[in-house]
């Protein structure tokens, strides 16, 4: 009798933001996501696309959303300004185009708070204002040198003024009523990459030259010079209501802060009464190798510590993930206020605005990835959620991930230092057969084993932690397999050509995150002549195979030892048989069940 089964598609998760330009919109209460020539439109908190921009083929330069509105800029110098058609209201999610015009190649846009207006950085040096319903230009202003990098409207007082900053490292603020530059500030000494205003006349930039710099835009002077030691890339104030650092009570006073994101992938938080405490304005300057000197009585030097309120050791106690921070989003959303934390592994971190790491605190975070880039293992687990619940996965990233095939969340593994990690990417994955450790290998050459460990309470994701790295192999550890029966050990190839056995018994006891344990070989052998691709251990955990680059795969007696004065345990590996047909690699193996 012959047997066939029909698959349907029961989840898929695909891309929606592959980087670059992110925005929320408040109308609609998604965020609008670049996607090469794809623009997403995503809904918090559930990360389901609604509604796709598909635009002109040309990638996506620059977007941005004010009052229902998007404004996206395409590398063929096009810039379009779509509007949510009445259909959206009804169930029907449509953006039709409100205006469109040509340009140089834009760098970023900017709406004003009223949204009426929009703002384009270009290539050109120049900043143009546009009205972004007739789509006509209301501004065209010149003075910058090279590229305009960024765009902001940002409130000053009374004022009705624009921002800008380019490749010439300074500062622009232009007067939208007089259509006049009033200031150039200048003091850093590599781009300015974001600003914030503090209060109604101080001003807080910052730059890849690795500090912050707060102006008084009354005189249009250099206040202070804060050096804090790495490259930020975007900085955001926020009112917070229920802002608590950790070990704090939940407050429910509202306090101004500051947030920072940059190389180090941690948020910082900053104090902004500190910023603007005890400012010198700062009069001469000068650069002397990497170093900045200021003249007598600038100010400058102030350390970073004393303006700092919070630096997380690990991102457990932050906004982020652990990787490069690249975007900080506030979003107000119909329920809780969320702060979106988006790192350069295209994850999405939606957290409310509060530092506690109690279970009520963490089970109110969600994770979402924008993309997966290209998939190279994965693989279902079995949890106390219950059975297949979360998938395992690898993409080309030295993070490991695993998916709720049921909430549709993202979980990373907890980072409590980079030596928990891999460096390079990962290429394959193993499940223990309890369930309980996952096995990576990567092209740093290791093999690290993951404990899974269940929710610490309702509503919360389990806990996936670094116990052990396996280090011996002098090239990339290519495939990874446990043992069947109990799983008492696991065996990795590499393409050093080597077959080796690693002791995992210990490691299934290890309850909570612990100091890294540091697993040498138990056994190794000189698999195959050229690099070996992959292994399995068979069911009665008496052979392993393994496939090769060489065109054979080879078979091998697996011989287990107790010893007597340990009692721990140790394995020989001897050859059984080779097996020769393949005309190219082999790059799977497998024992029937």
């Amino acid at each position: 009798m012959e047997l066939t089964q029909s698959l349907s598609l029961l989840l898929s998760e695909g891309e929606s933001y592959t980087g670059g330009p992110i925005a929320y919109d408040g109308v609609s209460k998604c965020l609008v996501c670049a996607s090469g020539a794809i623009v997403n439109f995503v809904s918090v908190p559930d990360g389901k696309v609604i509604y796709s921009i598909e635009g002109n083929g040309s990638a996506v330069t620059a977007l941005a959303a004010s009052h229902g509105n998007v404004a996206i800029a395409y590398s063929n110098s096009l810039v379009k300004i779509y509007s949510p058609s009445l259909s959206q209201f009804e169930g029907e999610q449509e953006y039709v185009s409100m205006s469109s015009w040509k340009t140089s190649l834009v760098s970023d846009v900017c709406f004003d708070p009223t949204g009426t207006m929009l703002a384009l950085s270009s290539s050109d040096s120049l900043v143009r204002v546009y009205n972004a319903k007739g789509g006509y230009q209301t501004h065209h202003f010149k003075g910058h040198v090279g590229v305009v990098h960024r765009v902001w409207f940002l409130p000053v007082h009374d004022r009705y003024v624009l921002f800008s900053v380019g490749q010439d490292l300074t500062i622009k603020v232009w007067d939208l009523i007089t259509s006049t530059l009033t200031a150039t500030l200048k003091g850093h000494y590599a781009p300015p990459t974001s600003l914030q205003i503090l209060d109604k006349w101080t001003l807080v930039s910052s730059g890849a030259d690795k500090v912050l710099i707060v102006w008084d835009l009354r005189k249009n002077v250099r206040v202070k010079t804060i050096p804090i030691y790495e490259e930020i890339n975007c900085l955001l104030s926020v009112v917070a209501s229920d802002f608590s650092l950790p070990g704090e009570a939940a407050s429910t006073t509202s306090k101004t802060i500051l947030l920072s994101g940059g190389k180090e992938g941690k948020v910082k938080v900053w104090d902004p009464l500190s910023l603007l405490s005890s400012a010198t304005p700062t009069s001469t300057s000068s650069k002397k190798g990497n170093q900045i000197e200021e003249s007598k009585g600038s100010g400058t030097g102030s350390g970073s510590s004393e303006c700092l309120l919070y630096a997380p050791e690990s991102h457990e106690a932050s906004f982020s993930v652990g990787s490069e921070i690249d975007h900080l989003l506030f979003l107000s959303t119909s329920s809780d206020p969320f702060l979106l934390t988006v790192d350069s592994e295209q994850s999405l971190l939606l957290s409310p605005l509060s530092l506690r790491t109690d279970a009520a605190a963490v089970s109110k975070r969600k994770l979402l990835v924008g993309w997966l880039d290209e998939v190279l293992d994965l693989a279902f687990l079995d949890t106390d959620v219950g059975v297949g619940s979360h998938l395992a996965v690898a993409t080309n990233s030295p993070l490991l991930r695993l998916f709720n095939t049921t909430s549709r969340t993202w979980i990373t593994p907890l980072s409590l230092g980079e030596e928990f990690l891999h460096s390079d990417t990962i290429l394959s994955l193993a499940i223990a057969r309890d369930h309980s450790l996952i096995s990576t290998t990567s092209k740093d050459g290791t093999i690290r084993f993951w404990r899974i460990l269940p929710p610490s309470g309702e509503d919360m994701e389990p806990s996936l932690f670094c116990v052990a790295v396996a280090k011996g192999h002098v090239a990339a550890s290519s495939n990874v397999s446990f043992s069947n029966r109990h799983s008492n050990f696991a065996v990795s190839v590499s393409a050093d050509l080597t077959l080796k056995v690693w002791n995992t018994a210990p490691l299934s006891k290890i309850i909570s995150p612990s100091p890294l344990l540091s697993l040498s070989a138990v056994a190794t052998v000189k698999a195959h002549a050229k690099d070996v691709n992959c292994v399995s251990v068979s069911p009665h955990d008496l052979l392993v195979a393994t496939g090769s680059q060489d065109k054979t795969i080879r078979l091998w007696n697996v011989t287990e030892h107790t010893q007597s004065h340990t009692r721990s345990l140790t394995y020989t590996l001897t050859p059984s048989l080779t097996l020769k047909g393949h005309r190219r690699g082999v790059w799977s193996v497998a024992f029937s069940p």
